[in-house]
């Protein structure tokens, strides 16, 4: 998940109030915060060469050995 332009770890989430909140640590400076869940927002996925390589290359053998 993204906070603020930075990646951060949900540990947990609860209702205050009718408001949900998630206790959220941020990678890059460790800091925990309790913030807004509606101002979270999802990380776009992006693979490296590499990687989709890989993802090919496995479902090449899984078709083969189907």
């Amino acid at each position: 998940m993204i906070y603020q332009g930075k990646e951060v770890e949900i540990l947990g989430e609860k209702t205050i109030f009718g408001e949900d909140i998630a206790w959220i640590k941020v990678q890059e400076t460790g800091e925990f915060l309790q913030v807004p869940v509606q101002d979270l927002e999802t990380a776009k996925e992006s693979f490296s060469l590499p990687h989709l390589r890989f993802i090919s290359i496995a479902a090449k053998i899984k078709d083969e050995i189907a």
